[in-house]
């Protein structure tokens, strides 16, 4: 049941990222646009400044029922975290004030820092409805996310159309409320965590001290594989102009929706692999890889989609689908990662090891996007690197897997490289409805070729479900 909450959540959740993603670059110019996804780009990163402290509570509690907790102890925890990210926010929004920053660049960072206070206390709170498994409630959160989004875009669509107004600062200012609304909420269904007789924090201070210390790998661990997710939207957004970076970030937003939707099953991984022994839970790793492969590969079919809406309702963004050919693979990627790999390495405690890997994989994503951008000087190149370095981080998360637990990988590897490597040969000659039509025909023929068991299966099962329709 929460499962299927979940999808539903992410459901509409994925419709309104589509509607956000294709709205809002109507309204705003592109220099606005860029602006707007900057500050998307650097709110991504705003989980570092809770210095581990968050994650050290999801391992801390997860596995747990509500009723083993010992309020006292907890409420302790989260009344210090809520005056330590405020003190945080408030350090840094003075710091700003001090920057030589252009007018605009000056209100995005101070509205990031205010962000940073809101997303870690949400997070806070959503890392504890995790541990407990209430995915349900993760579910209602997402869905009133949702329709928060939902408001802004349509009554910004609406401004814009009848009174022919837009501005930067009234997205920017909407996405922290609908932030400050949701945190909120959060701080309210666990008031009896957070309100109401508490133990000193000095008398907690080991504990938590100790939650920093066993989070901060993991927090660190997980944002380095932000940064390298996000290093061609970092390394672009600092060596071309605004309006450039908005067409190149445009299409991040098209794959970053269908991604968020995919990855979104990674917050219930972790909590239910902790339950299974370390035996099954290697053993299934290669099987959920597979199915997280072929459906992932599946969404890259969207690209046709996609490229219909951009070329007939969003004509000014055309060059973005350039961009869009080689960037949408990173679909299958990158939920392989989240989905899988990362729980996998947090189960078996090897979150240093997963940040070494990042690290070394980020030195060659910037070593090779620094070449591209000498030799071709185009994002266009940078697009391609970050597909190339996607493939090499996979292949060596996966080979470290391998090494240390005999977990196989080849075959599915092998699939990965050859669906996108057809993809990309079919997109550069085909358009349209043929490029939709010839590339999930190819896509079937190869994933029976790869797997042909698991596809006979599959098919049996959805026959049965079919069947037993018709019958009633």
């Amino acid at each position: 049941m929460d499962t299927l909450k979940m999808m539903f959540s992410n459901l509409f959740f994925l419709l309104t990222g589509v509607l956000s993603s294709f709205v809002i670059p109507i309204i705003l110019n592109k220099t606005d646009y860029g602006s707007y996804k900057i500050f998307l780009l650097y709110t991504g990163y705003v989980s570092l400044f809770h210095f581990g402290f968050v994650d050290g509570i999801l391992l801390k509690l997860s596995g747990k029922n509500y009723n083993e907790l010992d309020t006292r102890k907890i409420r302790s925890y989260s009344n210090f975290f809520i005056a330590f990210e405020f003190f945080i926010s408030l350090i840094l929004c003075l710091s700003i004030l001090f920057f030589n920053l252009d007018y605009t660049d000056k209100i995005i960072f101070l509205l990031i820092c205010v962000s940073i206070f809101l997303t870690n206390v949400q997070t806070y709170y959503q890392f504890i409805a995790r541990s407990l498994l209430r995915f349900s409630q993760i579910s209602f959160m997402s869905f009133l996310q949702a329709i928060l989004n939902v408001i802004m875009i349509i009554g910004s669509l609406l401004i814009y159309k009848l009174f022919n107004v837009s501005s930067l600062y009234y997205y920017l200012i909407f996405v922290l409320c609908s932030n400050f609304i949701i945190t909120s909420i959060y701080i309210y269904k666990y008031r009896e965590l957070t309100f109401g007789v508490h133990d000193k924090v000095n008398s907690h201070l080991k504990d938590i001290v100790k939650l920093f210390k066993n989070g901060i790998f993991l927090t660190v661990s997980y944002q380095s594989a932000n940064i390298f997710t996000n290093l061609d939207n970092q390394i672009i957004s600092m060596l071309f102009k605004s309006s450039v970076y908005a067409e190149y970030a445009f299409t991040y937003s098209i794959v970053s929706v269908i991604s968020t939707v995919l990855n979104s099953m990674s917050s219930m991984v972790f909590p239910y692999m902790s339950k299974y022994k370390k035996e099954t839970v290697i053993k299934n790793h290669s099987n959920i890889v597979k199915y997280i492969s072929i459906l992932s590969m599946l969404m890259i079919s969207l690209y046709y989609p996609f490229e219909f809406i951009v070329n007939n309702f969003l004509s000014k963004y055309n060059s973005s689908l350039t961009f869009l050919k080689p960037i949408i693979p990173l679909i299958c990627i990158n939920s392989i990662v989240d989905i899988v790999i990362f729980n996998f390495f947090i189960y078996l405690k090897k979150n240093r090891s997963y940040l070494l890997i990042n690290l070394f994989n980020i030195l060659i994503s910037v070593n090779m996007s620094w070449g591209a951008y000498f030799i071709f000087g185009t994002p266009l190149s940078l697009a391609y690197v970050s597909l190339i370095s996607a493939l090499i981080w996979v292949f060596s998360l996966e080979l470290y897997l391998y090494i240390n637990y005999q977990v196989d990988f080849v075959k599915n590897y092998l699939y990965i490289i050859f669906v996108i490597t057809l993809f990309l040969i079919i997109a550069s000659i085909f358009n349209g409805f043929f490029l939709l039509l010839i590339y999930i025909v190819i896509y079937i023929i190869v994933t029976f070729l790869f797997y042909k068991s698991d596809v006979i299966i599959i098919l049996h099962y959805l026959i049965s479900i079919f069947g037993s329709k018709n019958e009633n």
